[in-house]
């Protein structure tokens, strides 16, 4: 049942984009990297806050690592959600024949 568990889990990370994004953010660099070097390149002033800027590590994804990020988590949440189904039905089931089995 281990095996069933932990095997369904792996296909469904593999089968969603999640490794491909999660791999492209560990490889934009730290925050103290960001906030040494590109931090007021990338600074937002907020309307309404004249003399404030905003400093954000997350300034660096960009709207198309953002997209690929939403779309990556709706994938594995789309998956994650048939792959639970088919473990209960298979654990369902795996019980049934194992209550039949069973000598009373």
């Amino acid at each position: 049942v281990g095996f069933l568990y932990m095997g369904t889990t792996w296909v469904v990370y593999k089968l969603s984009d999640t490794e491909r994004v999660l791999g492209k953010l560990s490889t934009m660099g730290s925050t103290m990297d960001f906030l040494g070097h590109n931090a007021m390149a990338h600074a937002i002033q907020v309307p309404g806050d004249a003399p404030a800027l905003v400093i954000s590590p997350l300034a660096l994804c960009g709207t198309r690592l953002s997209s690929d990020v939403g779309g990556a988590m709706r994938s594995y949440a789309d998956l994650s959600f048939y792959g639970t189904v088919f473990l209960y039905v298979t654990t369902f089931v795996a019980s049934l024949f194992y209550g039949r089995g069973q000598k009373r």
